[in-house]
């Protein structure tokens, strides 16, 4: 039997996820990836838990008058 399917796998990038890059200092790469191997998780999945962490955890201060200012979740 002839298969006239056209079958086209999901792109990276569709899964909800976006691809970013930064310089790091490497020896935050070492205690990131020490932290990794200890949690038994991936350098991704918890940079992402860090980044969640600390962005719902942000307050950015004012330097002229030391206000600050909650970002919301």
């Amino acid at each position: 039997m002839n298969d006239d399917r056209f079958i086209v796998s999901k792109a990276k990038g569709e899964d909800g996820y976006t691809i970013v890059s930064a310089r790091l200092p490497q020896k935050l790469v070492e205690r990131l990836d020490e932290a990794a191997k200890k949690s038994n998780r991936n350098r991704n999945q918890l940079i992402t838990l860090a980044l969640d962490f600390a962005l719902r955890r942000l307050e950015i201060v004012n330097e002229s008058d030391q206000t600050s200012s909650k970002t919301s979740n």
